[in-house]
């Protein structure tokens, strides 16, 4: 079945669309609350948010590409339970080692040494956003792939390896390269790094 005929079931309230949903993205969204939360029982949870959301949402909301957006849901739930779960205790995973590890490198000027303030307001998030969607635009596709592959769906490098056919030490340096690359387009984009 198609993401429109199940998506039309949603729109028909018809409970299977549900199950089809399971069905169809299920391991997808569950790989994504794993390497986030590292814990079966936690991804199990956000997926079945993420499966409640996706009920709540459609009608109104027509999705253009199914996948995508359950990915997007599953990801933001899981980013927030583990937000709460660190605000209890510092731990660490995939994600974790990953968002410090981006964080430390965008915060940190290496050439004063100075640290930049934490991007508190939400419009100059958005802009950083946009302005990082608009680099890995430009970015050749293996770069991109592995930059998105460790900093939005949280896969360690091992996986990234294994999944492009790369070395540990070539997705190792393309990460490094292109967090150079990215911090070089957002100084001359006007951001304070």
């Amino acid at each position: 079945m198609n993401d429109q005929d199940i998506i039309q079931l949603y729109w028909d309230r018809n409970q299977d669309a549900i199950r089809l949903t399971e069905q169809q993205y299920g391991p997808y969204c569950h790989a994504i609350a794993r390497r986030i939360l590292g814990s079966p029982e936690d991804a199990d949870e956000c997926v079945n948010d993420t499966w409640l959301q996706a009920w709540q949402a459609i009608p109104p909301t027509r999705p253009n590409r199914l996948s995508i957006w359950l990915g997007r849901i599953t990801r933001n739930l899981s980013l927030n339970r583990l937000e709460v779960r660190q605000a209890q205790k510092r731990g660490g995973g995939h994600a974790t080692v990953a968002l410090e590890e981006l964080a430390s490198y965008l915060s940190e000027n290496p050439v004063s040494g100075s640290v930049a303030p934490a991007p508190d307001d939400a419009a100059i998030t958005k802009e950083i956003a946009v302005e990082i969607s608009s680099f890995l635009r430009g970015e050749k596709p293996a770069s991109r792939h592995v930059f998105i592959g460790r900093y939005y769906y949280f896969a360690s490098i091992d996986e990234i390896a294994a999944r492009t056919g790369l070395a540990k030490s070539r997705v190792s340096v393309l990460l490094h390269r292109t967090r150079q690359r990215l911090m070089r387009h957002l100084i001359e984009r006007g951001f304070e790094i």
